[in-house]
């Protein structure tokens, strides 16, 4: 599923540029800039979520891994992202348990929604972890753009699919289709 969401993207980048080609000039693209950059965010991503859950059991090598030499991104030293990393650790076991339960479900742009079917009496509750954790995605998404020079969204999408390799079987995310976007379970 990596390997085809960035290949996917790579050829996004590639699809979107627009050449004039004249016969009697040489062309030369160079895209290994934008593909060091998505390796960097790829990276910082990972990172992150194994200070948050620990590292992952199976590590899946991307396109970008053979194209590219192993780069690290600099790590966000703010004191903030810090904190949110913190309050995401403390958390993780709850929303792990309410993502299991299908009480919450992961958006696309990364952020939790919680989903139909939580019990009235419970539904506070699980509302009230839902909205903490999206404050706190959103300080580590912000801090990665930033620290990247990219756009939030384009941080977003690297989280989305870290998190969906490490969440459990069962636990549900959105998804793009032809008719929209969908829920599926994992």
């Amino acid at each position: 599923m990596k390997k085809l969401v960035i290949i996917a993207m790579v050829a996004a980048v590639l699809g979107c540029a627009k050449l004039s080609v004249e016969a009697t000039k040489p062309i030369k693209v160079d895209v290994t800039m934008r593909i060091d950059i998505y390796q960097h965010v790829e990276k910082e991503a990972s990172s992150i979520e194994d200070r948050i859950y620990g590292k992952k059991e199976k590590q899946l090598n991307s396109l970008l891994k053979v194209i590219v030499p192993e780069a690290y991104a600099q790590e966000t030293p703010v004191a903030a992202v810090d904190e949110a990393i913190a309050h995401r650790k403390a958390r993780a076991p709850e929303i792990e348990d309410y993502s299991v339960k299908g009480y919450v479900g992961e958006k696309l742009d990364a952020f939790l929604q919680v989903r139909d079917g939580v019990p009235d009496d419970f539904k506070g509750k699980v509302t009230q972890a839902v909205e903490a954790e999206n404050r706190d995605r959103e300080i580590i998404y912000k801090a990665t753009a930033e620290n990247n020079k990219i756009a939030v969204e384009g941080a977003q999408q690297f989280f989305y699919i870290d998190h969906y390799q490490r969440a459990k079987a069962g636990c549900w995310f959105e998804v793009q289709k032809k008719e929209g976007k969908v829920w599926k379970q994992k």
